[in-house]
């Protein structure tokens, strides 16, 4: 579980590249940690409360669980930036943070991200994959954060 930080849009920047990288270089994922508890979200009594604990599900069999625990804790732990600098990744973590490059070192490997974002999607969350976007265009307006008074 995280305590705050990034919401689910900011999360995928580190996700897509880590899937990316370790399918590439066949490694092994460790499954990320998509629970957030957002204390505002609670005092503010918010209908949904972005806490992103039911979307995914670990299909993939990433590394999750007591093995992430132990991993996290036991290994070296190399920056995304450095991993260059490594031709063997045994007995090492990559930690893939923040918005880095982006997606500028991705941008043509989407099949791969949609690929596993689907693998690992919820069943229940599978039904909006149904519909067809191709005619249409689509905006995401939350409006969560925001308490409205009418006068």
């Amino acid at each position: 579980m995280r305590l705050g930080g990034a919401g689910l849009g900011n999360i995928m920047f580190t996700y897509a590249r880590a899937v990316v990288f370790t399918k590439k270089n066949n490694l092994q994922m460790i499954w990320p940690t998509w629970f957030s508890f957002k204390i505002g979200t609670v005092l503010r009594n918010e209908f949904d409360k972005r806490f992103y604990n039911d979307l995914f599900i670990n299909n993939s069999k990433y590394v999750g669980g007591f093995n992430k625990c132990l991993l996290l804790t036991t290994k070296q732990k190399v920056s995304e930036s450095e991993k260059d600098n490594f031709r063997d990744f045994d007995e090492k973590v990559i930690e893939f943070t923040g918005f880095y490059t982006l997606f500028s070192d991705i941008i043509n490997d989407s099949k791969i991200v949609y690929d596993d974002l689907v693998n690992n999607l919820n069943h229940k969350n599978k039904k909006a994959l149904d519909f067809d976007f191709a005619s249409s265009v689509s905006f995401h307006i939350r409006l969560g954060d925001f308490n409205y008074h009418l006068v």
